[in-house]
């Protein structure tokens, strides 16, 4: 049985959601925006559009954390990969 993963999930999304999945997956859940946005090249508004798709889709979830938000993987999306 194979498991879903960021990997797996990876060729169905967008260019620009791949980028911002791809810094979730090298820095593990509970990334900080910032880090996102200074490493894919988008704009901050254009990364907070994407995480904002992402989390209407179950894939993650955002908490505000001061003047930025903490990017993690969905309970959802973890119970999936998880295959429960």
């Amino acid at each position: 049985k194979q498991k879903l993963t960021p990997n797996i999930v990876l060729p169905i999304l967008k260019e620009d959601e791949k980028k911002v999945v791809e810094g979730l997956v090298r820095h593990g859940s509970g990334a900080n925006q910032k880090l996102i946005v200074a490493e894919s090249g988008y704009s901050k508004a254009k990364v907070s559009k994407v995480i904002k798709s992402l989390a209407e889709r179950g894939i993650v979830r955002f908490e505000r954390q001061g003047r930025s938000n903490k990017i993690f993987w969905s309970e959802e999306f973890k119970k999936k990969t998880e295959g429960k």
